[in-house]
């Protein structure tokens, strides 16, 4: 911050963008009732998971119409994770969460871990287990990286799991060599 000559304070801009905070519990439950009653024919004929996917993909595309309601935006994207994550679409589960991820505060990583880990126990095609085993492990390593040692291993697991399942022993491989270290202490 900055004092201008007329004394008011000028933010400087640091090339990072200021993250909104959570919405709180109350006006995301308001937030869900809307969304739900603005699709509910959408989420009435999502039975299968293509459809669920196809109605996770318009939540997107509606928060990206509509920025200037905070919550609503939200609720959308966190509403159109989990429905992507339960129809087991990996790409479009960690979608939703990068796009959560950057406008709100939010630990990217764990929601990530959370997400694959709900997806992994629904796919059953190995290609989608080997997409999943493929994302965890970058994300294990990103992890490591950032000092987020609990979050790496939880990964790594997934990683470990979903590529067992994919049946590609490549991928096997990769998950079941990578190596998870705990942070150096820093004294």
């Amino acid at each position: 911050m900055e004092r201008s000559t007329d004394g008011t304070i000028e933010a400087i801009p640091t090339g990072e963008a200021v993250k909104l905070p959570k919405p709180d519990e109350e006006a995301e439950k308001k937030a869900t009732q809307l969304v739900r009653e603005i699709f509910k024919d959408e989420y009435r004929n999502s039975k299968s998971p293509t459809q669920q996917i196809e109605l996770a993909h318009k939540l997107i595309v509606q928060a990206a119409k509509d920025e200037r309601d905070v919550v609503g935006n939200f609720v959308l994207l966190r509403i159109a994770r989990d429905i992507a994550s339960d129809a087991g679409d990996a790409t479009l589960t960690l979608r939703a969460i990068d796009l959560m991820s950057a406008k709100y505060e939010a630990n990217h990583l764990d929601l990530k871990a959370v997400a694959l880990g709900r997806a992994a126990s629904v796919v059953v095609k190995p290609d989608e287990q080997r997409t999943i085993a493929q994302a965890a492990l970058d994300l294990a390593t990103e992890a490591s990286r950032t000092d987020g040692f609990a979050v790496a291993q939880k990964l790594n697991e997934i990683a470990a799991s979903a590529a067992r399942k994919s049946r590609v022993q490549e991928v096997i491989r990769q998950a079941t060599t990578a190596k998870i270290r705990p942070p150096r202490s820093r004294s």
